[in-house]
């Protein structure tokens, strides 16, 4: 069973929140380690919507205060693999 990591679906959620700020993103040329706030202009807004995100896919909570440390997808992952066990993507 192929099963798609952490980053690949931390990269697939802020790509589907980006979709209409940046039209040609897509996973396939995102880079992981970009700045998310300074690199693509990630606002507030933008990132409790990926909070969101991550808490429906993951089944993790969020707080607000854990959004500073949401600097990269890499960030982001590594949040969500010390939440504990990562459940796998639905239809994996």
């Amino acid at each position: 069973m192929h099963t798609n990591s952490v980053e690949d679906r931390v990269v697939e959620l802020i790509v589907k929140q980006l979709k209409v700020k940046m039209p040609g993103a897509s996973s396939s040329n995102f880079d992981a380690s970009i700045d998310l706030i300074d690199g693509l202009g990630i606002d507030s807004i933008d990132m409790a919507a990926i909070a969101l995100r991550i808490q429906d896919e993951f089944g993790i909570e969020v707080r607000e205060e854990d959004y500073e440390g949401f600097k990269s997808v890499r960030a982001i992952a590594e949040f969500v693999r010390n939440r504990g066990e990562v459940p796998q993507a639905v239809g994996a």
